[in-house]
């Protein structure tokens, strides 16, 4: 009797799952340059959490994106529990959440969802 075949476990990563995440990678490192040159300049009010809710919007982003690149499920629902805990908070910042912010996270949340099915 033979031991099974572990890499025919292993689910085989799609390509649009490939593709968010490494678009999904240089986005949060343009994310964090973009959110600590504001700080830094004073574009930014001092009175707002922006800079540390952009940190942990990207933080919770790229530690799904890491789930989605080992198709785990976890992965999606990180993804979709920070995408309502960085609206949450920004909101109770004062702050309206921008649709553009949004596009990107939900585009990734989707996308997971669609293979859903062939994570582990």
């Amino acid at each position: 009797m033979t031991e099974p075949d572990l890499a025919s476990s292993v689910p085989v990563r799609p390509w649009p799952i490939t593709l968010i995440c490494v678009i999904g990678v240089l986005a949060a490192a343009v994310a964090i340059l973009v959110a600590l040159v504001q700080d830094a300049t004073g574009a930014l009010p001092r009175s707002t959490a922006a800079v540390p809710i952009i940190v942990l919007s990207v933080g919770i982003s790229l530690t799904s994106l890491w789930g989605y690149w080992r198709m785990r499920r976890w992965g999606v629902w990180l993804m979709t529990t920070g995408l309502v805990v960085t609206t949450a908070l920004t909101v109770a910042a004062g702050r309206a959440p921008r649709p553009d912010s949004m596009t990107a996270p939900m585009l990734m949340l989707v996308i997971g969802l669609a293979y859903y099915r062939r994570m582990r």
